[in-house]
């Protein structure tokens, strides 16, 4: 995980994807590795790193051991936004938007918002890393 956060401040997509593959296959049940991978994999600037089929099972696992977390909808809802599937998206989101706005979690609220309004308009969430 430290190899890969340094990736990723260096701009090493890539380098920090494998990184993230390699933690998680030794730590499966880790589900910060599996959450960093996952969102890399789904929401990476870099095409070539993009790999939303794969973090949406890796997402699917992390909800059966957790049940719905709203970072996990979160980042689920960019993956399915990233493969084009838009109305699932907006849907995961919502209710991802509903759980942080329960926790009183503002700011997760307003950002998973912000995804939300661009799943509807058919725009995927594009970011380096997390």
């Amino acid at each position: 995980m430290n190899l890969a956060n340094v990736e990723l401040r260096r701009g090493g997509f890539a380098a920090a994807a494998e990184q993230l593959r390699a933690a998680h296959a030794a730590h499966p049940g880790d589900i910060a590795t599996a959450m960093q991978l996952a969102w890399l994999l789904a929401t990476c600037a870099e095409e070539g790193v993009r790999d939303a089929a794969t973090a949406l099972v890796i997402l699917d696992g992390v909800l059966a051991r957790t049940g719905e977390d709203a970072r996990v909808l979160d980042a689920r809802g960019a993956a399915l936004a990233a493969l084009g599937r838009f109305e699932e998206a907006e849907g995961e989101a919502g209710r991802a938007a509903a759980l942080a706005t329960a926790a009183r979690d503002a700011v997760l609220a307003q950002a998973i918002a912000a995804r939300r309004a661009g799943y509807r308009e058919g725009r995927a969430y594009v970011e380096a890393g997390r």
